[in-house]
């Protein structure tokens, strides 16, 4: 039997954008995450809003801040999970990100 607390993923989503693309947007690195998690939510196929059930987001550093010692040229959120989840209208108990 499988413990009720046992982790499921029930969507995968990716996004990116190339300079030379037509429609290219210059997105942030939080806004790309949230295209992606917004592309995950559309994967679930769920025929009920996902986004309010989500109730522990976990992320890792993105590229821009992949050094600890260099931050973002113009600032960044301070609760960077957070930040994604409020993009796509969740509110997740838990929000984590690597060190």
């Amino acid at each position: 039997m499988i413990a009720d607390n046992t982790p499921v993923i029930i969507g995968i989503g990716q996004y990116s954008e190339r300079v030379q693309d037509e429609g290219y947007e210059a997105l942030s690195y939080m806004d790309l995450a949230g295209r992606a998690l917004s592309a995950a939510i559309a994967d679930t196929g769920a025929s009920e809003p996902v986004a309010p059930e989500i109730d522990t987001l976990a992320c890792i550093r993105q590229f821009e801040i992949s050094r600890a010692d260099l931050e973002p040229p113009f600032g960044g959120a301070d609760n960077r999970p957070r930040a994604i989840s409020k993009r796509v209208g969740a509110r997740p108990k838990g929000a984590t990100r690597s060190a």
